[in-house]
């Protein structure tokens, strides 16, 4: 059985030059959707098995502000469980940290909770300790090799970033054609574009100090698409 990483389940998706938000967003759609599991070696916060159900605890207004468990004692489980939904998640940089309240390991509910096992906890795992099983990552794979989105909006959204790699690519080949500082030889140069790029950006959006931190990636993303594409190579005309 193939084990994948986050960051290689991504890549076996299509979904790896996505934005990472986008292309994160899409794989929980999936596990929520019971579509797809996670899986963790363990979970490093105090849980207790799910012997019954939770009863909700309101406030005046009659909104529901936690939950009281109490029907089973604290443990730690330090072995391998299956995350089945994701409540929410919060991004840093590239680290995608996941929320979450249940899960399951060897057949067994489990709900994060307090020390006391008394209350409702949110355990938050980094994206770096996920790994999911190729078997089912391949349920996710359409006939014609795509990913399925499970949302029209992230749909929407990664065929945009799909699209915008080709689109650039295609406007720094034009301008290699007609300039020759976008060239490097008889090649496109992706460097010269990016540096055009972030000139545009400091010149048009006001207060644009840190435009060379997020446009850094233009380089390489240019360059492979640009060889995917079969374009980087300026031929010269018979």
């Amino acid at each position: 059985m193939n084990i994948l990483s986050f960051e290689a389940a991504l890549e076996f998706l299509g979904l790896s030059r996505a934005p990472v938000q986008i292309a994160h967003r899409a794989i929980f759609e999936q596990v929520n959707a019971g579509n797809l599991k996670i899986y963790v070696e363990a979970i490093k916060s105090t849980v207790c098995e799910a012997t019954d159900e939770p009863e909700e605890l309101k406030n005046d207004k009659g909104e529901v502000e936690s939950y009281l468990l109490g029907f089973s004692e604290p443990t730690y489980l330090m072995e391998e469980c299956t995350i089945k939904s994701v409540s929410w998640a919060e991004y840093d940089k590239e680290i995608t940290i996941c929320v979450l309240q249940v899960f399951d390991s060897k057949g067994k509910k489990f709900y994060c909770c307090d020390e006391s096992a008394m209350f409702f906890e949110y355990a938050r795992i980094s994206s770096r300790e996920f790994y999911f099983k190729e078997s089912e990552l391949k349920n996710l794979i359409t006939q014609d090799g795509s990913f399925v989105s499970f949302s029209n909006q992230s749909k929407t959204q990664l065929t945009g970033s799909k699209a915008l790699p080709k689109a650039l690519a295609l406007l720094a080949r034009e301008m290699a054609e007609n300039h020759a500082s976008f060239r490097d030889g008889n090649k496109v140069n992706a460097s010269a574009f990016k540096r055009h790029i972030i000139n545009l950006a400091e010149k048009y959006i006001d207060n644009e100090k840190d435009s060379a931190s997020y446009l850094k990636s233009i380089n390489s993303i240019l360059t492979n698409t640009l060889d995917e594409l079969d374009i980087r190579v300026i031929k010269e005309e018979k």
